[in-house]
C-alpha cells in the first residue's frame, strides 16, 4: 500500500478497480484515523474523487466539498449514506 499511497497516478488506477463496496470498505477503513500525512492526504483526497466519479449519488454524505472521517458509510439503494 505504500507504494500506492506515495504516487497519485498508481491511486487513481488502484482505485479505479475497485467495486463500490470494495470502495466503500476502503473509506471506512480511514474513519476515526485522524493521523495526517501528506501522502495519506493525496490517497483521501483521490479516494473522494473517485466517489465523485461513481455513479451513485454521493451528496449526502459531502458537505461543502468534503466528507467526515467521523462516521462509517454505506450504499442504499444508489444512494451513500452514513452508518
Amino acid at each position: 500500500m505504500t507504494l500506492i499511497m506515495n504516487d497519485k497516478h498508481l491511486i487513481v488506477n488502484h482505485l479505479d478497480l475497485l467495486s463500490d463496496d470494495e470502495l466503500i470498505e476502503k473509506f471506512n477503513l480511514e474513519v476515526g484515523n485522524f493521523q495526517w500525512s501528506e501522502s495519506r492526504g493525496k490517497y483521501l483526497s483521490t479516494l473522494h474523487s473517485e466517489f465523485r466519479s461513481r455513479e451513485f449519488d454521493s451528496s449526502s454524505v459531502f458537505i461543502n466539498g468534503k466528507i467526515s472521517l467521523k462516521k462509517h458509510i454505506q450504499l442504499l439503494h444508489g444512494k451513500l449514506c452514513f452508518i
